[in-house]
């Protein structure tokens, strides 16, 4: 059973009874008896009905909503890695010497993570393949968002959400209209494409500095966003859907999840905040971002089956249309009604017959 919880409801009749009563049980009627009972002064029948509606509208804090969302989170979190963290204490002991050698060292490492099956060693390797032969020779230039974007992130997400056949990726310049119908521009998107129907699931944007439009801010933005996907998933029957969102400002990135914990009301829980490697001197935070960035493609991936689902059962009560005959069985049908086939036939002259 489900109890609203409210604090300092012995003396309000109107927290009394939503706090006494199973959600599933809230009845306006039943609302009116008790509030009279517990409030014998004859109340206005407005005030009370108006009572009554904006407590069904007030967010439902219940069981099955925790009070710290962090808690929630453990069963999306992959296994902490086997050999990463120290292949990445090494390297930032003693880097490799050159191109070469880093190649053969993240190679090696590529390996022996496919060996042990372990997700975060994988991807560690994925990622020191392509970055380790560039750091190698001092961080590369950042003084460009697109240069940061490519050098520093790219490696990270493409790596992360581009290894699930459910996920798709799209860069900058990607447009996203809003119910207002004002367009958005995320700087990285991350979608499901069940048929021809593209489905956004994780909306990123990218900040070089922690400069902000004076307007709204990124976080902003992003929060508006995830709303906005978060309704289109609602309105295709996706059942209890997720959009993730990223923030990236300076050396920062922050994630975030979207949920809906009852109507109309928006939940966008804090994931983690990370400090992102500069150079090869800090590289030992690569997998502590990596496992927060898998946990985020784990979410994606709900929300991907949840729709794909989705697709599947609006298509179940389609009927596949009659095929239509072949131009042979149409010809036959057609020499057979005929009246003038008997007499060709007779003739033996069908060539006649389908000259004429």
């Amino acid at each position: 059973m489900e109890y609203f919880k409210l604090d300092n409801q012995k003396n309000d009749p109107v927290k009394k009874y939503f706090s006494e009563h199973p959600v599933s049980e809230w009845s306006y009627p039943e609302f009116e008896a008790a509030f009279i009972k517990n409030k014998p002064i004859k109340p206005n029948a407005n005030k009370m009905k108006n009572a009554y509606l904006n407590m069904m509208k007030t967010p439902k804090n219940t069981g099955n909503i925790p009070e710290d969302p962090s808690l929630s989170l453990g069963a999306y979190t992959p296994p902490r890695g086997i050999q990463c963290h120290d292949w990445c204490m090494d390297i930032e002991a003693s880097p490799p010497s050159d191109g070469l050698s880093s190649l053969k060292l993240s190679g090696k490492m590529l390996s022996d993570g496919c060996e042990s099956d372990d997700i975060l060693d994988i991807h560690t390797a994925q990622v020191l393949i392509y970055i380790l032969p560039i750091f190698i020779n001092g961080p590369p230039g950042c003084s460009i968002e697109d240069s940061y974007v490519h050098n520093y992130l790219s490696p990270l997400l493409v790596t992360v959400f581009g290894s699930d056949p459910l996920l798709s990726m799209k860069w900058a310049n990607s447009q996203l209209m809003s119910s207002d119908s004002k367009a958005y521009k995320p700087d990285f998107l991350v979608y499901n494409l069940s048929g021809s129907v593209k489905h956004i699931i994780s909306i990123s944007e990218f900040k070089h500095v922690d400069q902000n439009s004076y307007v709204e801010s990124d976080l902003v933005k992003l929060a508006k966003q995830t709303k906005f996907t978060m309704n289109n998933l609602i309105s295709s029957g996706v059942v209890e859907p997720k959009v993730c969102g990223i923030h990236r400002e300076g050396n920062n990135l922050h994630t975030y999840v979207m949920d809906l914990v009852s109507p109309k009301v928006y939940r966008m829980i804090s994931v983690a905040k990370l400090k992102l490697f500069g150079n090869l001197d800090q590289i030992t935070l690569l997998p502590r971002i990596l496992t927060h960035l898998i946990s985020l493609k784990n979410f994606a991936c709900e929300s991907a089956l949840k729709i794909e689902t989705s697709v599947i059962s609006t298509g179940s009560t389609l009927k596949q249309p009659a095929p239509l005959p072949t131009l042979a069985l149409v010809i036959q049908r057609f020499l057979f009604s005929d009246p003038c086939y008997d007499e060709a036939k007779e003739m033996d002259d069908l060539v006649f017959f389908c000259q004429r």
